[in-house]
């Protein structure tokens, strides 16, 4: 007889329709199996978030040795092994204000199971954000450079594939250029289109705004500094704002690491500037 093959977890609501808080069946006995692998007792978990279109999911849960979280990371399991490394790096190594992981019966950091790794976490509380004008942002600075200065060193464990950013900005900046011909090609090619003109009315100049932003970056000490090496730098969170950096006990505390990845410190001053949670 032909062994069942294992089930593997794939996005469940690609179009959003069925409910933000809407968990498949199979997800749910898959749960309560990674449990069994834990010393605690789970006495419910509450959804918090879902990353449906990815696969990925959050939960809080009331246990016997208090609340935890019991989270699903989406991404391949050798790139979540790089954020689980650094989690716990931050926590036992310098003692940064990020949620501790609690280990298995076993004493790993995780349980692979979809083809994608869960984890246990401390359920900090209380957090909460912090207001959001000059002096939250200032907070907000502060805590992300005491991350930047504390995940200096981080070596991921042999598992993980290195995750790195650090040497990739020229390439952003260049398909950012290109991206320019994309859209004036095709606004041509369909003169039609709502967009079509308007585009073509202002493309010229997003266009050589971008060129402009190429050579700063090459004229600029970047190729020099890039070459100090992922060590060197430490980790951004790479999704960092009002959300994931909050006022808890003691201070300020960094949750969700999952994107984290070697990378100059200013690309998450980037990210609190640009993003739309703040």
């Amino acid at each position: 007889m032909e062994q069942e093959r294992p089930q593997i977890i794939t996005p469940w609501d690609l179009d959003g329709t069925l409910g933000e808080n809407y968990v498949p069946d199979y997800i749910h006995e898959m749960a309560q199996d990674v449990l069994t692998h834990y010393e605690f007792q789970a006495n419910g978990l509450e959804v918090i978030t879902t990353k449906a279109d990815k696969g990925g999911l959050i939960w809080k849960m009331e246990t016997d040795q208090g609340p935890k979280s019991l989270k699903i990371l989406h991404r391949r399991p050798s790139r979540s092994w790089f954020s689980l490394g650094a989690q716990e790096y931050l926590v036992k190594e310098k003692q940064a204000r990020v949620p501790e992981i609690i280990r298995t019966k076993t004493g790993e950091l995780a349980v692979e199971k979809g083809e994608k790794l869960w984890f246990v976490a401390e359920w900090i509380e209380p957090l909460f954000q912090v207001t959001k004008d000059l002096e939250g942002a200032k907070q907000l600075c502060h805590a992300i450079g005491e991350f930047h200065q504390l995940s200096k060193g981080y070596v991921p464990p042999d598992r993980a594939e290195t995750a790195s950013r650090i040497y990739r900005w020229p390439k952003t900046y260049q398909k950012i250029v290109k991206k320019m011909t994309w859209f004036k090609n095709i606004a041509n090619l369909y003169p039609e289109l709502a967009a079509s003109q308007l585009i073509l009315q202002v493309i010229d100049r997003f266009e050589a705004q971008a060129i402009d932003a190429l050579q700063r970056l090459e004229q600029s000490s970047y190729h020099e500094m890039s070459a100090k090496g992922n060590e060197a730098w430490g980790l951004a969170h790479q999704d960092y704002g009002w959300s994931n950096g909050q006022m808890g006990p003691n201070g300020m505390w960094i949750i969700d690491l999952d994107g984290v990845a070697y990378d100059l410190p200013i690309r998450d001053l980037q990210k609190l500037i640009t993003g739309n949670d703040g």
